[in-house]
């Protein structure tokens, strides 16, 4: 009996779910690191970069995503904010130099 649960269990697996579990790690590292980026620009010596990097971080923490949550909220939240960042929030992310990320993040 317990080796069809074994088995049962292997059959209920997704043959992608380490490939999602994989790319959500990327994804999540990824995460991280803008808002790390983001957070550090807040501290800028430079007016101009530490508004841009105010604004962005006031953007992000609205967000309020956390990788911990659900996949496909966090994948819409990821979503918005990567729109939000290309349209409302361009001149600020180019300011940073920050388009890496967003591109990263929206792949």
């Amino acid at each position: 009996l317990k080796e069809e649960d074994v088995w049962l269990a292997v059959s209920r697996k997704s043959d992608l779910t380490e490939e999602i579990m994989a790319a959500d790690s990327e994804r999540d590292a990824l995460y991280m690191g803008y808002r790390s980026a983001v957070k550090g620009f807040t501290r800028s010596s430079t007016p101009e970069k530490a508004k841009a990097a105010t604004t962005l971080w006031n953007n992000l923490t609205a967000h309020r995503i956390n990788s911990n949550m659900q996949l496909e909220r966090e994948t819409f939240l990821i979503v918005n904010l990567t729109d939000d960042c290309e349209k409302k929030y361009a001149t600020e992310v180019q300011k940073l130099g920050l388009n890496p990320y967003v591109e990263a993040l929206k792949a």
